[in-house]
């Protein structure tokens, strides 16, 4: 399948989940009152409308891997630019079926004008702890600015998107995008034994023995989580065409109840040699 193809496919598999996802939005709001899309945090942070964009570039992402289509500009513009959409495709579509009396309001009034008279007059609610008090509060000409924050809100729900399909990892040789074959984690309960596990298997990575270093780093650490203070990862995937295999490495220091990756530990290799994960070190040949 050749480049423009691809990029066809991915484009039309975005616009459709847009195209769906404010169908959606629009039915919600005018069947139950409710525009989820724009829920804001302290006034000025569009979760609402971020979710919305993620979940109508969803498509792209699909596109992408249907199609096997590496993103370029030319993805992103159509991303920003369907994105920033969305916000007018909701209200057209809201336009195009809200009827008042059982007629519909396009016999009366322009969808410019209804544009206008919507934004000018949004009305907020305020809660706290998913509790809203009291009706909506009109905010005037500052509906404009309201209205600006959630286009910025859907385009950044698309660039995550975006973000995402380009961190996937891909086969230059075959421009397929790779297979995930598994993961395998380590805990380590001391820097030092952490230290001392990362550089040996950097060593075999930078050395291109990729099967070495999974196994190494399946006899390193602990399998149990209790007590430890650092962790390490290994991601290997293929490549369905050439069978090409790709080994990740990452490590992570405890942060409270979370992970937070090192950075500058991070190592990733191809190699041509199959690599798997549940190889012992006695059956290697």
């Amino acid at each position: 399948m050749n480049r423009p193809a691809q990029s066809s496919i991915t484009a039309v598999c975005g616009i459709g989940t847009t195209i769906l996802t404010a169908a959606l939005l629009s039915f919600i709001e005018l069947r139950w009152g409710h525009a989820l899309y724009s829920f804001t945090v302290w006034f000025v942070i569009p979760i609402g409308a971020v979710g919305a964009g993620m979940v109508a570039a969803v498509g792209y992402l699909i596109g992408a891997r249907l199609a096997n289509y590496r993103p370029s500009t030319s993805l992103l513009s159509v991303i920003v630019t369907t994105s920033a959409a969305m916000f007018f495709l909701i209200q057209w579509m809201e336009y195009s079926f809200m009827a008042v009396d059982g007629r519909s309001i396009q016999d009366s009034i322009s969808f410019r004008d209804f544009l206008g008279y919507t934004v000018a007059h949004t009305s907020l609610r305020f809660g706290m702890r998913s509790h809203f008090t009291g009706p909506g509060i009109e905010i005037g000409t500052a509906g404009y600015l309201f209205a600006g924050v959630q286009v910025i809100g859907f385009v950044v729900g698309g660039l995550a998107v975006y973000g995402f399909i380009s961190s996937m990892t891909y086969c230059d040789d075959c421009g397929l995008y790779l297979n995930t074959k598994g993961t395998q984690t380590r805990y380590f309960g001391s820097a030092e034994e952490m230290q001392a596990a990362t550089a040996n298997i950097q060593g075999e990575m930078q050395s291109r023995r990729l099967q070495h270093s999974v196994l190494i780093h399946g006899t390193c650490g602990a399998i149990d989580s209790k007590g430890a203070i650092f962790l390490s990862l290994m991601e290997v995937k293929s490549c369905k065409g050439c069978g090409k295999h790709w080994t990740k490495f990452t490590a992570n220091r405890k942060s409270g109840n979370d992970w937070k990756e090192i950075p500058e530990l991070k190592l990733s290799a191809f190699s041509i040699e199959p690599v798997e994960l549940h190889k012992t070190i006695s059956g290697l040949k």
